[in-house]
């Protein structure tokens, strides 16, 4: 199939993942521009929203738009018990697995309900049913209302694998761990083209639930590896990319 072939250029989002989009859409280098896309403004203007609402914030005034706001208020209405509860809550949005189930029971498990909430977000096409009691527990939400990223506004953490979703959570400075129960046999079925063991979020990476949750309740998180990460694969600004893609685009058909 010649769908991608053609192309003037193909965005990039750093040079550490410079062949892969190459061998993908079979261009050479030269033809690669490195800039950020819209999406990394809209993940960082929701963040903010839930770094303005946060009591440890070390920042003293962040204005947010207010389409981020109502977003936030949208979320909150349609589950009150975020609110209600008041404890804080976990993201866990796992990768589609393309005909084998999620595994979330493993994960649900282990969180306790007393001091979290728990929102699992299901890739669009996932089917997994979810058969654990804990579907059942007040303060787990299975949402099908909200895009991934709309739930940064509220989440105090996020829980993933092996999507590049991990590099969005990194964009919002939400701190980030991976539960990838099924490692050997998803790299042996569908490959990986990074070692999460070998980057700078390494520590964040668990085979075991337990594990995982141990380290969420009992350590302090390191922002400075997220920052490593994020920066290694997405080699630009939080804010003004729009405005970039659009003026490189203006002058790319001069």
């Amino acid at each position: 199939m010649g769908v991608h072939r053609n192309y003037s250029y193909v965005i990039c989002p750093a040079k550490a993942v410079a062949s892969y989009f190459c061998e993908a859409f079979d261009v050479d280098e030269s033809k690669l521009a490195y800039l950020g896309l819209p999406r990394v403004d809209f993940i960082s203007e929701i963040a903010r929203v839930r770094r303005a609402d946060r009591k440890d914030n070390r920042i003293e005034e962040v204005e947010c738009e207010d389409s981020s706001l109502r977003l936030k208020a949208r979320i909150e209405e349609r589950y009150p018990v975020l609110k209600d509860r008041g404890l804080r809550t976990l993201l866990y949005a796992p990768t589609f697995r393309d005909g084998r189930p999620i595994d979330a029971e493993g994960l649900l498990r282990r969180i306790d309900f007393r001091s979290y909430n728990a929102v699992l977000k299901l890739h669009p096409l996932d089917r997994s049913e979810i058969r654990f009691e804990a579907a059942r527990a007040e303060g787990l939400i299975i949402d099908e209302d909200f895009g991934a990223i709309d739930w940064f506004s509220v989440a105090d953490a996020a829980i993933t694998d092996y999507s590049g979703f991990a590099v969005e959570c990194a964009v919002a400075k939400l701190p980030t761990y991976f539960y990838v129960y099924d490692l050997e046999e998803y790299m042996k079925e569908r490959g990986l083209n990074i070692d999460l063991r070998e980057e700078a979020i390494a520590r964040y990476v668990f085979e075991d639930a337990a594990r995982l949750m141990d380290c969420v309740e009992g350590e302090p998180y390191d922002f400075e590896a997220l920052r490593a990460f994020r920066e290694k694969y997405l080699e630009c600004e939080d804010f003004g990319n729009t405005e970039r893609l659009a003026a490189f685009a203006a002058h790319s058909m001069i």
